[in-house]
């Protein structure tokens, strides 16, 4: 028959609590037979009412009292044996009846001190039997409004050797414990003064853990008792009632586990109360009897326990256990309390100090690899470099990582396959889509695909870039399988006697073991926030270099740009002269040798109309190349619109002439003027006319003219060709676009100028058309009418840059 077998053979077998986690592992349910009656049991062991016993343990006596001469309200029975005075005789009788009038005195003052608690006072009591002078030792403290003495035979008086003894072993308690180095180091020293100091077989530094299981950490055990070090104990051990009872006390005995109760009389709050006695903060209080029974169960029939409180919180316990009844005096248990207390005290301060050293480290590490990345070109390539730097970051022992940014992966370390790494990628942006960091010790409980790989892959720290919703740092640790070591089998056996149910404490506290696998080792909170804090760094990191490679794309542009500028204003300028040289020296054959054969004419006039068409080009390039630099420059003055209209409309008479094509002014333009550069506008207009009538068939029309708007002159040149397609129509200003009809009537940038002059004048420029009927090209100027009279040319424009300049 198994251990647990064993342990159930009386009754049901139950959890003594759910499944436990610890910073390392977790335990598995316990399934049992009739679970219905497992919560209702467990409920009554947590509202068991330890506080209100109504009886003591005999070690001392017990008295509530009130008044000025501290009428005695309640007593323990035991009084009547130790003090040779019936109970009746002492109820509602002064106590300080029983005392000498120096120790009224000295009772007097501690009841009134504010320190009550911390004190006792040594009185001699006047007893029948005893006579005179019969010395007790005397503790005091309020509860719920009520004044509690405890009394206690004092001991045979110290000689100075032994009072000798007692002040050293504080003293070197105390400077045991405050050399120790870490929280483990002090809860080792703390062990071994508790037992130097009290002579228990055992003492045991008992921690618990967030969900109230405890760990023995530390501990000095003799031959008489097995030793716990490393065993784990369930929550149910000790239930919430005993927790606040432990925060209340810092110190509770018991001498004797198979003494008899002394019951209170009467057992209830004050006279006329129907509310029973709280004994909450009494030494004396008498012990659960399931308590009692597990320690016998353990083999121990004497324990002194000390609380260990952090901040307000429990945060374990000191135990002391001994093979034989065992009645600590009020020296050892001084010396007990003041060692729990000097650990109190230094618990956060040594936890802080180790977290403290821990994330120095971390952070050493992090601005290491800031650095690192720093002296990087591109984030992408420094990850990958510098990957051994990250996988430091969370680990002193093996770990791996796992790097996706730019869509590629660089691994180092055990990690699990790239496929699996897409699928965590995927699962994260689901299930976690604003994490930016994420941290389980478990992940194939939360990401059963894991499962396969736990090996490697049973802890996840995963920090996301947000770059793209791909990039991530991903550090895994491996499965940490993990042997616990339990005080017997962790479970409470229920007897049932007629309807009623009762737990009773497992009967063997033989090491029980159980092996947990698929969880590695915890992720500390310094570890999460030094990934939290390196996230921040490589996503600033990302932003400046992103903004330098803006920085210097811009200047790589703006030098292109200029050194184009400088290159089209050269290669124009030397191309000029000597086209202007050709020119002239066509036009010179042509004039004075007039009688030169057909075909030489033929090709002077063919060299003539190629001149001409190369000094086009070329000013054309210029025209774009200021448009774009916002360099060029406009004389702005009135102009008159009829006047432009008619000069354009004369330049191209000739050629839609001889193409057979009708140009008119389209009524007569009315007397207006606007503010414009008069061969700028005219160049314009001229583009516009050749346009159409490259586009407009024999005996088609072409009208052009000039309206006033308000602020503005509307200009049209009206076309019959044969339209432009809708989808086309913003196409035709783009530089260089020309339709597949058109491809040999022109370089493509003369729109894109005329748009780009309109435009230096603050004007519109824009077409409509209809195909098969015509196109019209619409542009408007500033209509100098609406200048201010007396300063009708400072009428500010924009140019590229949208700077406002004056017309003038």
């Amino acid at each position: 028959m198994g251990q647990a077998d064993a342990d159930a053979r009386d009754g049901l077998p139950i959890p003594a609590c759910l499944p436990y986690e610890s910073r390392l592992f977790s335990i598995r349910s316990f399934m049992v037979p009739d679970s219905a009656v497992i919560p209702d049991a467990l409920s009554q062991c947590a509202k068991e009412p330890i506080h209100i016993p109504g009886a003591i343990q005999p070690f001392g006596v017990l008295l509530t009292v009130g008044g000025d001469e501290l009428t005695i309200h309640n007593i323990s029975s035991n009084a009547a044996t130790l003090w040779n005075i019936p109970i009746a005789d002492l109820v509602g009788q002064p106590f300080t009846s029983l005392l000498q009038a120096d120790d009224i005195d000295s009772v007097q003052r501690l009841i009134r001190s504010d320190f009550i608690e911390e004190q006792t006072v040594h009185v001699s009591l006047q007893l029948p039997e005893l006579g005179q002078g019969s010395p007790w030792e005397l503790r005091a403290h309020y509860h719920l409004d009520t004044l509690y003495l405890e009394l206690e035979p004092v001991a045979p008086a110290l000689t100075p050797l032994m009072a000798n003894r007692f002040h050293t072993t504080i003293r070197d308690s105390v400077r045991a414990l405050q050399s120790a180095s870490s929280v483990q180091d002090l809860c080792d020293r703390a062990a071994r003064q508790v037992r130097s100091a009290t002579g228990f077989d055992r003492v045991m530094i008992y921690r618990f853990d967030k969900d109230w299981h405890g760990v023995v950490i530390a501990e000095a055990c003799g031959d008489k008792l097995e030793s716990y070090l490393g065993h784990h104990f369930p929550a149910s051990d000790i239930p919430p009632q005993a927790r606040a009872v432990f925060l209340q006390n810092w110190l509770r005995m018991i001498p004797d586990v198979d003494y008899v109760p002394s019951p209170v009389v009467p057992d209830i709050q004050k006279p006329g109360s129907a509310q029973p006695l709280d004994l909450g903060k009494s030494l004396l209080r008498s012990v659960s009897p399931v308590h009692l029974e597990y320690l016998r169960n353990m083999g121990v029939q004497a324990s002194l326990t000390v609380s260990l409180i952090d901040d307000g919180e429990l945060w374990g316990l000191i135990a002391c256990h001994h093979s034989e009844p065992l009645l600590a005096d009020a020296d050892q248990r001084i010396a007990a309390e003041t060692i729990g207390r000097i650990v109190s005290s230094q618990l956060r301060t040594k936890e802080d100090l180790e977290e403290h050293q821990y994330r120095q480290r971390l952070e050493q590490a992090r601005l290491q690899i800031v650095d690192q990345l720093k002296s990087e070109p591109d984030l992408s390539s420094g990850l990958s470099q510098h990957i051994d730097a990250l996988q430091a970051l969370t680990s002193d022992g093996p770990g791996s990582v796992a790097v996706c940014y730019g869509n590629q992966w660089t691994c180092a370390g055990p990690t699990p396959p790239v496929e699996m790494l897409e699928q965590l990628i995927g699962w994260l942006a689901e299930v976690h889509p604003t994490r930016t960091v994420f941290e389980t010790s478990e992940l194939s409980a939360h990401f059963p695909p894991a499962g396969d790989h736990k090996a490697r892959a049973s802890g996840l720290l995963a920090m996301s870039l947000g770059r793209s919703g791909r990039d991530y740092v991903f550090w895994f640790r491996p499965e940490q399988s993990t042997t616990v070591t339990w005080a017997g089998v962790p479970t409470k056996a229920v007897r049932k006697s007629g309807d009623t149910l009762t737990l009773h404490p497992r009967q063997s506290f033989d090491s029980w073991k159980e092996v947990v696998v698929g969880k590695s080792a915890p992720w500390k909170a310094v570890e999460i926030d030094a990934v939290a804090a390196l996230r921040n760094d490589i996503i600033a990191l990302a932003l400046k270099q992103e903004y330098r490679k803006e920085q210097e794309a811009r200047l790589r542009a703006e030098r292109l740009s200029r050194e184009k500028d400088e290159m089209v204003m050269m290669v124009s300028h030397d191309l000029k002269t000597p086209l202007s040289v050709i020119s002239l020296s066509y036009e010179f054959i042509k004039r004075f040798h007039s009688g030169q054969e057909p075909s030489v004419q033929r090709m002077i006039e063919r060299g003539l109309r190629a001149t001409n068409l190369m000094t086009k080009l070329i000013t054309n390039i210029l025209d774009v190349a200021k448009i774009e630099a916002g360099t060029m420059d406009l004389e702005l003055k009135p102009e008159s619109t009829r006047c432009l209209i008619s000069e354009a409309v004369e330049s191209c008479h000739a050629i839609a002439a001889e193409k057979g094509v009708n140009l008119q002014i389209h009524a007569p333009v009315e007397e207006s003027q606007v503010i414009c550069e008069r061969y700028r506008i005219l160049q314009v207009l001229n583009n516009l006319v050749s346009n159409a009538v490259k586009f407009t068939p024999r005996g088609g029309s072409i009208a052009v003219s000039a309206q006033s708007q308000g602020a503005e002159v509307l200009f049209r040149v009206a076309d019959t060709g044969s339209g432009i397609p809708a989808e086309n129509l913003e196409s035709i200003f783009e530089r260089y676009w020309q339709a597949e009809d058109a491809k040999n009537h022109g370089t493509g940038l003369g729109l894109w100028i005329a748009r780009g002059i309109v435009e230096q004048h603050n004007g519109k420029l824009w077409a409509t058309s209809e195909e098969g009927v015509g196109s019209t090209f619409h542009f408007t100027l500033i209509n100098a009418s609406c200048c201010a009279e007396n300063t009708p040319l400072e009428m500010g424009v924009q140019d590229n840059d949208g700077n406002e300049k004056l017309l003038a």
